[in-house]
């Protein structure tokens, strides 16, 4: 997992900022295109020499059947669908307006996603669209060996992750040395 420190350059204070910044606001028309542009970019991901997508393991949750320790070892699994599902969700959100309820009455909506991080549920902020890719991308690392394929496919999406969501943090408000990091990665680390 010391590779895994390397790629990830979600400060504490990213954390922090863009959680505090996004807090009890809908998130912007520019927010949701760049979580769709950053679910895109993840999922065409392919490797340069076979065109092998990259994303297709990382699409759906491991089998229980098939892989009973992945679900003992990764407390919080998250996978691009889920992903997918919440952008959506908060593409809903940002066009209907934040007053609006879509489906159902509030006490089923509450009842429907215990945490706010929720499968169902819409972002509260870019910082926690970024941790649920973060996470999918640790597990990986957690999960796999160095050097296999599934945690070399996790670093790749990983990198054309943070190429395709760096011009939002990049325009976001200074608090600091947030973005360490960021700027530097490349296809070449």
């Amino acid at each position: 997992a010391e590779d895994a420190a390397v790629l990830s350059p979600v400060s504490a204070p990213m954390k922090a900022a863009a959680a505090a910044a996004g807090a009890g606001q809908a998130l912007s028309k520019g927010e949701v295109q760049a979580m769709e542009a950053a679910v895109k970019a993840v999922k065409t991901s392919t490797e340069e020499a076979t065109g092998r997508s990259r994303a297709d393991i990382f699409l759906d949750l491991p089998s229980k059947k098939f892989f009973p320790d992945y679900y003992q070892l990764i407390k919080q699994p998250v996978c691009i669908r889920s992903i997918e599902k919440r952008v959506r969700a908060t593409k809903e959100t940002q066009s209907s307006g934040s007053s609006k309820r879509k489906r159902g009455s509030s006490s089923s909506s509450s009842s429907s996603s215990s945490s706010s991080s929720g499968e169902d549920a819409p972002y509260a902020s870019m910082a926690e669209f970024e941790l649920d890719f973060q996470r999918l991308f640790d597990n990986a690392r957690s999960y796999n060996l160095p050097k296999s394929e599934v945690y070399v496919d996790a670093d790749e999406m990983e990198i054309v992750f943070r190429e395709t969501i760096s011009p939002f943090w990049q325009d976001a408000i200074d608090v600091g040395n947030t973005t360490e990091g960021t700027l530097e990665l490349s296809k070449d680390n």
